[in-house]
């Protein structure tokens, strides 16, 4: 008898998923700004890119030694407040993954999503 279910990961969404699931990622300062304006969990970033949808038409991948890769955040924790234009931004190289920037178009203009509306628009994230 198993103790993990069988997973097959052949499809291009699978593959990228568990790649970034399976190694280190760094975080630009604007993606960690960000994080903190949209009081998101660094924590959760597993959950968020399991639950995401790789947009393979906005990602950057052939022809490009840096590919950067956009995930749209579908997540169940978090569904009512954002929208199908909210995303993840990753690059990856040889030897890194970086989270470089979140886009979170809010659905409902000060919501629970920021304990903080004021600074949904940090000077310094934007």
């Amino acid at each position: 008898m198993r103790d993990k279910p069988l997973s097959f990961n052949y499809f291009p969404e699978s593959r990228v998923k568990k790649y970034l699931l399976h190694n280190k990622i760094l975080f630009s300062n604007k993606a960690l700004c960000k994080i903190s304006c949209y009081n998101l969990d660094t924590l959760l970033l597993p959950e968020y890119i399991s639950h995401s949808v790789v947009e393979f038409k906005k990602s950057k991948i052939r022809g490009y030694n840096t590919k950067t890769y956009y995930l749209s955040l579908d997540l169940p924790l978090i569904k009512n407040n954002f929208n199908e234009t909210s995303y993840m931004v990753f690059e990856t190289t040889l030897d890194s993954i970086t989270l470089i920037d979140v886009f979170a178009n809010l659905t409902i203009p000060f919501n629970q999503v920021s304990a903080h509306p004021s600074i949904l628009h940090c000077a310094h994230c934007f």
